[in-house]
Formats: structure tokens, sequence, C-alpha cells
């Protein structure tokens, strides 16, 4: 099979790879970080701490997931490819498993730490690396569905999860996370899936197509494209990371996590508006529906008309979603609010993915995106607090909607100014 026999579709081994890393993406981001605030109630209230202290599994999560983000590409690669995913995923499911029997909370932090790097080795980074050497040709749509699955597993999960734990207890609430897990883990492990194509003697898909395809659906850089094994390509080692394009990529994805982070208080947000409890959930749910489908829909607009202006479109949206929340205090508006929220999480995972690639080539990918990954992370567990505390300051949420919609304005100069900056980096 060549890739122009594919130009109807995504099939054959290219569709395994897809699926596997549905499934990759579904455990790391979906279960391992998505549910783990299911389970800090009845841990609390079984040691008899706090849920404060319970909850600090969810801050080490968090941190070590972007740590296992940020050395994911020095782990993983073309050689020993089966036998690396099958040790790192044994990383996320055996800790999961003895958590079920873990005596205290300091045991229950350590396994936390284990589990989430093992789920950032094999997480958002490692997952868009593969994804960028198999798909040329609707790279945009198949990155855009697999960053959907992680919002649509923990969607799903979630509430079974919880119906186990309220069914039996915490502890057997583990025991099936990790069986979940290993299911989801099934198609990398057993199916013929490799690092890059090339290991399977295939193309990527979309390789073969004329220039002038190719380029619509992943703009040419001169440098050359990095090797299989995740490392740069002969004679780029010491190529420089332009400095500029970093800070402003870093800049972005600091905004874009902050305005996702709304995401957490939208209840309370329903609350300070004087809405029903009822409003209040319906907003998380309308959220975490834009939050999968918006991840799609920018996949399938940025292979139709490139990464940029889609994603300006994007953060136009959400200013403006913002900004009704903020001036018109009725429930359509707050659904507005809360659908502009949902689609901040295509801006700081799909939109952050294409725009690196754009902005540093394939070649420095594998370098840049991992730090990018990490600071998105770390600024999306710092921000939540931080809004919870503007909101502990002022009595309500307006001066933290306020600074939300200036950062959604920020983005879309952000954008601009990457890809202006891109272009000059380009030229010398």
């Amino acid at each position: 099979m060549n890739a122009t026999d594919n130009r109807g579709g995504i099939r054959g081994r290219y569709l395994l790879v897809w699926i596997a890393m549905c499934g990759m993406i579904g455990t790391s981001v979906g279960m391992v970080k998505n549910c783990t605030g299911i389970f800090f109630n009845p841990i609390a209230e079984t040691y008899g701490i706090g849920r404060g202290a319970v909850s600090l599994t969810m801050t080490i999560t968090c941190v070590m997931l972007a740590l296992g983000d940020l050395l994911s590409a020095r782990f993983i690669g073309s050689r020993h490819f089966r036998k690396k995913v099958w040790f790192w995923s044994a990383g996320v499911i055996v800790p999961t498993v003895l958590m079920a029997v873990s005596p205290n909370i300091g045991v229950l932090y350590l396994l936390h730490v284990f589990r989430a790097f093992a789920g950032g080795i094999l997480g958002l980074v490692i997952s868009t690396i593969i994804i960028n050497r198999w798909f040329v040709r609707y790279n945009s749509l198949v990155t855009g569905v697999v960053l959907a699955v992680s919002g649509l597993t923990g969607a799903l999960m979630a509430p079974v999860l919880s119906a186990v734990i309220e069914l039996t207890n915490w502890r057997i609430g583990y025991l099936a996370e990790a069986a979940f897990m290993l299911l989801f883990y099934l198609p990398v492990l057993f199916l013929p899936v490799s690092f890059a194509p090339e290991d399977l003697g295939l193309p990527a898909l979309g390789a073969a197509e004329e220039p002038s395809q190719a380029e619509e659906t992943a703009p040419a850089s001169k440098d050359r494209e990095a090797p299989a094994d995740g490392k740069p390509a002969a004679g780029k080692e010491s190529a420089a990371i332009p400095l500029t394009l970093m800070a402003l990529m870093l800049v972005y994805v600091f905004m874009g996590n902050c305005i996702s982070s709304l995401s957490q208080h939208l209840p309370g947000i329903a609350d300070s508006a004087g809405f029903t409890t009822a409003v209040g959930a319906a907003l998380v749910s309308v959220c975490m529906a834009a939050n999968a489908g918006g991840k799609v829909v920018m996949g399938m607009l940025a292979d139709r008309f490139g990464r940029k202006w889609p994603a300006v479109a994007y953060a136009s949206l959400i200013g403006t979603g913002l900004f009704l929340m903020l001036t018109v205090r009725t429930v359509p508006a707050a659904f507005l609010g809360a659908v502009s929220v949902g689609l901040a999480f295509s801006i700081t995972t799909v939109v952050a993915s294409l725009i690196t690639k754009d902005a540093f080539g394939r070649d420095k990918y594998s370098r840049t995106f991992p730090v990018i990954s990490m600071a998105g992370t770390l600024s999306g567990a710092a921000a939540a607090p931080a809004i919870g505390s503007v909101y502990d300051f002022t009595g309500n949420y307006t001066l933290a909607i306020l600074i939300e919609l200036c950062f959604a304005v920020t983005i879309i100069a952000l954008i601009l100014l990457i890809y202006a900056r891109a272009g000059r980096e380009r030229s010398i």
C-alpha cells in the first residue's frame, strides 16, 4: 500500500495507528488526569483527612504529566518501540492497581507520581509526534480527533467509575479504572503500529502527493524532517531554536490554559449570577461538548483552510463568548460563554500542536513542543486556584472573566505575530 492509495480516506495501517493514538491519549489524559477528582471525597472519608490533602494528588498528576510529556521524545523512538510501549503502559496500569491497596495518603502520593509520569511519556507529545510522522494528509483532522478523545474519555468514564465507587468503594474503583486503562492500551500494544511508517516499510500518508497538496495540509519547512527516532536530522542537532518564537508560544499557551481553566469554575459562575445548580451542571456539560467537538472541527478546518485563520476564528469566538458572559447576565449568554471556554481547549492542544509545527518545522517539533506542552500543563494547574483567589478577593467572577477576555484578544495578536515571525525566520 502506498500513500496515494488512501486519497479516499484513512485505511489500513494508517487507520490502526489512528485508533492506537486515540487509546493512548484517552488513557493518559482522559483517565489519569480527568478522572482523578472523582476519588477525592471517598478517599478523604476513608483516611479521615481533609479533601485538600487528597486533592494534592491532582497537583502531583499535573506536574508529573507535564514532566513526562517533556521527556517523552527521549524515551520513545523507533528503536524497541513495542517494548517501550509495554513498559510505560505497565507504568500506568500497575500503580493504578496498587492504589487499590494503598494503606495511607503518602503511598497514594507516590503511586500518583509514577503513574502520571508514565502517562506523560505516552501522552500528548509522543502521540502528536507519531501522528506527524504517519500523516501528511489529514494531519490536522487526525490530531483533532485524537485529542478530542481525551475529553470524551473523561466525560464517559467519570460517571462510570463514580457509579462503581458508589456501588462498592474507591478501592474497587481503582481496579475498574486499571481494567479500562488496559482496554484502551490494547490497540497500541497488539496492533501492527510503529513509531514511524518507515519502520514498517510504509510512506507517510500523503507523502507521495504533489507539493501543492502537501503544503496545504503541512506547510513546508526549509529544514529536512527529523528521522523516525525522534532526534534532529543529521547536521541539525545544533540548530538554534528561535527564542522570540518560543517566547511567543509560551505566552500563547499560558493565556490559552488560563481561559480553559475557567471550566472548573462554571458552576460557581452560575451560582454567582443567581442561576440554579442545574444550570451550573449544564454549563459544564456544554463546555465539555464544545471541548471535544471543537477539536474535531478545528482539525477539519485546519486541513481545509490551513492553521492560522481557523485559529484566529476560534480565538475570536472565545472572546465573543466571554464578552457576552461578562456583559449579558442571562442563561443563554452563560451557555455561549461555556461554549467559548470549551473551545479554549482546542487552542491549547490541537492548535498549539499545529502552530508549533508550522512555526518551528517538523525537524524541531520534538525539541520545542514538549517544552510548550509542559508550560501549558503547569500554567493550567496554577490558573484554576488563581481564578478562585480572584473570586475570594472580589466576591464575584467579573474581574476573572475580564482578564480571560483580555487574554483571548491577546491570543489573536499572538497567533498573527507567531506566523509573521516564523515567515521572517524562514526567509533568513
